[in-house]
């Protein structure tokens, strides 16, 4: 099986110590890719590192939703400008965050930033890896502004009429591991036709074991999608497989 992370942020600092020992897991696991998030401009500056050192690690580089918000112009134009120059996989972790940034002002700082990060992935003709915490309905509408294509959503805890709807614009759901106790991304895999699915694990965050994440647990959430689809693991892999090439390495 080729087994894919599509998002996780290997960079932080829980990794420091062990990353080789992880990387090992992880191949050992059989995973084929793992797409490291970036989520500030030191973090971008460490996935890039990461991604020359390991051959398996490809770089997504982003800027995380509060940090978007609050970031100076000339520290966010530098930031930006450091993404469309080093030819990243994907463009993550970007978005909006209405739980963390709820003053007015800010969100709209946010939104103004989200939307110049996504019209560069549409430039570069990249995914746009989306972070919509509180703030589901909002992403979709404005990346409808700008008829976003290749939208990858990240842990979308978006209403049944959401999921339907980033169904019906033809993007992806990022399905985590913690699908094994999760309902609501059971739900989202259930109702969702298997050609839109990705597997994702956000290590270090949302373990499905009581230890730290890791890309290796990814086969967790390919066990879970091939029993509410009816599938063997083999069988899901190979399509997730060929999603990820999809999405994330074809070229007009």
């Amino acid at each position: 099986m080729h087994l894919i992370d599509d998002h996780c942020h290997l960079d932080d600092p829980s990794f420091q110590d062990d990353l080789d020992a992880v990387i090992a897991r992880a191949k050992k696991a059989g995973v084929a890719f793992i797409v490291s998030n970036g989520t500030d401009p030191a973090s971008n500056e460490r996935v890039l590192n990461l991604a020359k050192r390991y051959d398996i690690v490809k770089p997504a580089l982003g800027i995380y939703p509060t940090t978007a918000a609050r970031m100076t112009e000339p520290a966010f134009l530098q930031a930006h400008s450091l993404i469309k120059t080093a030819k990243p996989i994907a463009i993550g972790e970007v978005g909006l965050d209405h739980k963390e940034v709820t003053d007015e002002e800010e969100q709209a700082v946010m939104e103004a930033r989200f939307l110049a990060l996504a019209r560069t992935a549409q430039e570069l003709n990249i995914p746009l890896i989306v972070h919509s915490r509180k703030a589901e309905e909002r992403c979709i509408s404005l990346l409808e502004t700008i008829k976003a294509r290749n939208v990858v959503m990240h842990c979308f805890c978006g209403k049944k009429r959401l999921v339907q709807r980033v169904a019906h614009l033809g993007w992806y759901f990022s399905i985590p591991a913690t699908i094994v106790r999760s309902e609501h991304f059971q739900n989202i895999a259930r109702s969702t036709p298997l050609t839109r699915l990705l597997t994702e694990t956000d290590s270090p965050y949302l373990s499905p074991t009581r230890d730290r994440n890791e890309p290796a647990n990814v086969i967790h959430a390919v066990h879970a999608i091939a029993a509410i689809k009816d599938l063997t693991p083999e069988e899901t892999a190979n399509h997730l497989f060929m999603n990820f090439q999809r999405v994330f390495l074809s070229k007009p």
